[in-house]
């Protein structure tokens, strides 16, 4: 696959929410046989304590990454945090800029008000909010869950290769999960088994030529988000990998997406990718 991330940024602010999911990124990293950037931000006029605990995660970070053969280099800068990213994705020609959903982004109405979908919307380079549920499983998935849409098809490589190289790290199942929001809820299983092998049939050979043989499962509801959630609380999946677009992101006239009601009520770990553009 064409899709290599050979350097991935991951941004931290010492808290516990953003340490879990550097795991992921260190990880991600090993699987991707990629180089790791870690920058920590401190905007405005941060405490001096503050300071303190974002070196001690980054110190930490660094360390885990050296456990995993992963060569990992530390960043801290104080400024606007969007503009610090920017300018370090673009001098240290990164591939990937990950960050973590805060426990405030958890509160926010619109994903569009969240840090993550501020880097969606910022940057050109791939982008993968993650969001850490549970952490006694942190970074250690057996189950992945990865749901499509219709307009996802031109994000098909690059879905295909993050999740081929999670699959493959991990040694996980992974089930590709798509919804239909035009047929009955009680729709013949065979009728939605038909539309989701149609939807998902260019994904599913991606995936197959990189040495993964996915499962494929077909729903039927009005609100996708609600569907995806019970899928994974019914399989008992531990990572779902959806996929943002612009409308997620940027349309603050939707009162609900799917990606939003999964990052407020996923029951499983949650990675949220927006392709790079």
């Amino acid at each position: 696959m064409s899709i290599p991330y050979r350097r991935i940024l991951m941004t931290v602010d010492g808290s516990f929410n953003a340490e879990a999911a550097a795991a992921y990124a260190v990880q991600l990293a090993a699987a991707c046989r990629a180089e790791m950037d870690v920058l920590g931000v401190m905007e405005g006029r941060e405490e001096e304590r503050k300071q303190e605990v974002i070196a001690a995660s980054l110190a930490r970070i660094a360390e885990r990454g050296a456990d995993s053969g992963v060569e990992v280099a530390i960043f801290a800068e104080k400024g606007d945090f969007i503009r610090v990213v920017q300018r370090l994705a673009a001098t240290r020609r990164v591939d990937m800029v990950m960050a973590a959903a805060r426990h405030a982004d958890q509160r926010r109405h619109f994903f569009v008000a969240t840090a993550g979908s501020r880097l969606m919307a910022a940057l050109s380079c791939s982008v993968l909010v993650v969001r850490v549920v549970n952490p006694g499983r942190l970074a250690r998935p057996q189950r992945l869950l990865v749901p499509i849409r219709g307009g996802d098809r031109r994000f098909f490589p690059e879905k295909a290769y993050l999740v081929a190289r999670l699959a493959h790290h991990y040694q996980a199942q992974v089930k590709i999960l798509q919804v239909q929001t035009a047929i009955k809820p009680r729709a013949a299983a065979a009728e939605l088994e038909r539309a989701a092998w149609q939807a998902a049939g260019e994904l599913v050979e991606m995936l197959q030529a990189d040495g993964i043989t996915p499962t494929v499962r077909g729903l039927a509801g009005k609100d996708v988000g609600a569907v995806i959630l019970r899928e994974a609380a019914a399989r008992h999946h531990d990572l779902i990998i959806a996929g943002a677009d612009q409308r997620d992101w940027q349309a603050r006239l939707l009162r609900e997406s799917p990606v939003e009601t999964l990052m407020v009520r996923t029951p499983c770990d949650l990675m949220v990718l927006r392709p790079g553009v």
